[in-house]
């Protein structure tokens, strides 16, 4: 287990054991120097967050919609992009690309592959944490 994996339990609801499973899966697809050289639980924190956001932008999306959420900037000067939607080829460089476009420095990225089950209105239902994005259309969390 990463350094990051074993962290990001502490920040988890246990409660909510989807929650939990979706924290796992961002743990084990964001390696530890993808979240910088810090502090481990603040790599573990800033996981929990991104789920935890991904997942309530996620919670209704239909085939072949895009939703992108941009915060900030905070007083720091950062700015957080989400972009939630199909999986395709070249997703993260063109996301990559747009953002350098605009002029600011993209200093982390976070990019989990999830397979879901939605109903027909695109309501989510649940994450699909152990079937392979690769068997199945998957949900690009960005």
């Amino acid at each position: 287990m990463s350094r990051t994996s074993e962290g990001t339990t502490a920040f988890v609801d246990t409660a909510d054991p989807q929650f939990a499973e979706l924290c796992r899966l961002y743990a084990q697809h964001a390696p530890a120097v993808a979240l910088g050289p810090g502090d481990p639980a603040d790599a573990a924190a800033a996981l929990a967050d991104a789920a935890r956001t991904h997942r309530r932008l996620a919670s209704h999306r239909e085939p072949g919609e895009s939703i992108v959420d941009i915060d900030g900037p905070a007083t720091n000067g950062t700015a957080v992009v989400d972009v939630i939607g199909d999986d395709m080829p070249f997703l993260v460089p063109s996301v990559l690309a747009a953002v350098g476009r605009a002029g600011p420095r993209v200093r982390q990225v976070i990019h989990v592959m999830v397979v879901v089950r939605r109903t027909a209105d695109g309501e989510l239902v649940e994450v699909l944490p152990t079937v392979d994005p690769g068997k199945r259309p998957a949900d690009a969390l960005v």
